[in-house]
């Protein structure tokens, strides 16, 4: 079978092959509905936002010209959807829920000592919670910088302001979160934070794509059913439900100087990844990571599939970008390189 390229599946898909439309519905539903739930902080409303934005890029695909930037026009969409969900919801949306939730984690994490992996854990879990807390238009940026790892550039386009609004949203969300860090340790310096990371950005971006896989799996599940089944199972389901829509010190963290254009098509060559063409870092990650999230995971697969993982593993190594940092954090690299020997 062919790998095909998102540019080559919505050409496709423009020609009316629904079977490529799903495809890349397969590709981008989980990541979008990540953001959904981050930016809507309900998991219904995320569901909603999600099904609208299917729904639209369905209808409107034809209209996209630069093929090659399906993902970006998807967030776009998404975007805007929560937005206006989240406007719409504003009055009844609770800002202590999230600082409930960074108490309750402080309590549990009290008894932790801080050299154990469960310590780490929870501060994860503690900043993301701090990142929750966040104005709506801060975690924006947030998510499109750290989690997308996008440019200013792209961050600009998808939310439509100009690239100055962008950086000075993400200046401002950076110096809260620090604040706000820097705080907590005061108040707890028998076990202050600790990310194992050298910036706050390296800290931000391991955070929400270890705290994306933790959630995904398990979180607006039903969605993947919908491709699975007759041929055009995804677009009745999808079409009906919308109709019913009506750390420690302050030396610690300083700007990386990493670039956050990960997104663009990398030096290295690309791989072929089951059929499918992987140009970038950020696709070879998203990929590894749904093939195992747990080392019980790595070592149940078979040699067949292990081959296929070992390209995704080797490009990003050889990529060695913000990607491959976070598989290094997280302590992935000792068991993948042991596994694909």
């Amino acid at each position: 079978m062919k790998a095909y390229s998102d540019e080559e599946l919505v050409l496709q898909a423009q020609q009316g092959n629904e079977t490529a439309f799903n495809e890349l519905y397969e590709r981008y539903h989980k990541r979008l509905e990540y953001i959904a739930v981050k930016l809507c902080k309900n998991s219904e409303d995320a569901k909603d936002a999600v099904q609208q934005t299917f729904l639209q890029v369905h209808t409107s695909l034809a209209s996209l010209r630069e093929a090659n930037r399906f993902y970006h026009w998807c967030c776009k969409i998404i975007h805007g959807k929560c937005t206006d969900i989240f406007r719409k919801n504003k009055d009844v949306v609770l800002d202590m829920e999230s600082s409930a939730v960074t108490n309750v984690m402080v309590e549990e994490r009290s008894d932790f000592l801080p050299q154990s992996n469960f310590h780490f854990q929870s501060d994860r879990e503690v900043l993301s919670a701090m990142i929750a807390q966040l104005p709506l238009q801060q975690r924006q940026v947030i998510l499109l910088v750290y989690f997308e790892q996008m440019s200013m550039q792209d961050c600009a386009a998808v939310l439509d302001i100009p690239e100055g609004t962008v950086k000075s949203r993400l200046y401002t969300a950076k110096k809260t979160l620090k604040e706000m860090i820097l705080l907590y340790n005061e108040q707890h310096a028998e076990a202050p934070l600790n990310f194992k990371s050298a910036s706050l950005s390296a800290a931000l971006s391991a955070v929400l794509l270890s705290d994306f896989q933790k959630t995904m799996p398990v979180s607006l599940s039903t969605a993947k059913s919908y491709h699975h089944g007759d041929s055009h199972t995804f677009m009745q389901i999808l079409l009906s439900t919308a109709c019913c829509v009506a750390v420690s010190y302050a030396g610690f963290f300083y700007y990386s100087n990493r670039s956050h254009s990960t997104d663009e098509v990398v030096k290295n060559e690309s791989v072929i990844y089951r059929n499918r063409i992987v140009n970038t870092s950020k696709e070879a990650y998203f990929l590894l990571r749904n093939w195992a999230v747990d080392e019980r995971q790595l070592r149940s697969r078979d040699s067949e599939e292990i081959a296929e993982a070992k390209k995704l593993y080797e490009f990003l190594k050889a990529n060695n970008d913000a990607y491959y940092e976070v598989l290094v954090n997280d302590g992935w690299t000792h068991d993948f390189e042991s596994l694909l020997k």
